[in-house]
């Protein structure tokens, strides 16, 4: 673990190749906004990349999105927390393509607009997927299916058993408006992030962090 450019200690980070968003500014300009709305996101630093001598481009210095004090600040899960409040969190999961690998669930609500037989796929980011035992799989795919089957269901506006037992509400509004704003064609089915903490430190589903921009803010033509 080290500081890196004014960025708090910590072993891992991403280079984003910024290639489709020939502004480079697109992930750095949606984290900014995410991180003034109050919520976490990744802290960024544009630089240049030199390898072997040989310069390679204008990269995204990137916080890897990951349990630490400093990112998602959620509790650490260890194996042998399988029960009552220790089980509860703290987890990562990302949605994304599901490639057919048993890395994580499938929702057993299909996109509202499925074209192309897509599913909504959450993946095991925290615990890692060798790290997670049957106990956790089976308590937060538990969690996000009764999350969207009160979402789903008639009573979704009540307080007590409609979505909002499940969720932190201003996170989902946050991202919704992020994801409206930037005009983001991955939102809400790829490259997105949820995580939960214990319930003893809250335990709702939080959306994000802010993730893959590159394609947002007009630029490209397509889930309009």
């Amino acid at each position: 673990d080290a500081p890196l450019l004014g960025m708090p200690s910590e072993s891992d980070w991403i280079l984003l190749a910024n290639y489709f968003d020939k502004s480079l500014m697109n992930n750095s300009l949606t984290f900014q906004l995410a991180r003034a709305m109050g919520e976490y996101a990744p802290r960024t630093r544009d630089v240049e990349v030199v390898l072997n001598g040989e310069y390679m481009g204008v990269y995204t210095l990137v916080e890897k999105i990951k349990r630490n004090a400093s990112r998602v600040d959620i509790a650490k899960l260890n194996p042998w927390e399988v029960s009552g409040d220790d089980v509860t969190g703290g987890y990562i999961l990302r949605v994304d393509w599901f490639n057919g690998n048993a890395y994580g669930f499938v929702s057993q609500y299909p996109p509202a607009i499925n074209t192309d037989g897509q599913v909504t796929y959450f993946e095991y980011r925290y615990p890692k997927t060798e790290d997670i035992v049957p106990e956790q799989r089976a308590y937060i795919q538990a969690y996000v299916d009764s999350f969207e089957t009160a979402l789903a269901g008639p009573d979704f506006m009540d307080t007590t058993i409609g979505y909002r037992a499940y969720v932190d509400v201003r996170s989902f509004v946050d991202m919704f408006l992020i994801n409206e704003l930037s005009r983001n064609v991955d939102g809400y089915r790829l490259s997105s992030y949820l995580y939960k903490d214990k319930y003893s430190n809250g335990g709702k589903l939080h959306d994000g962090p802010a993730w893959d921009y590159d394609l947002a803010w007009g630029n490209a033509s397509y889930c309009g």
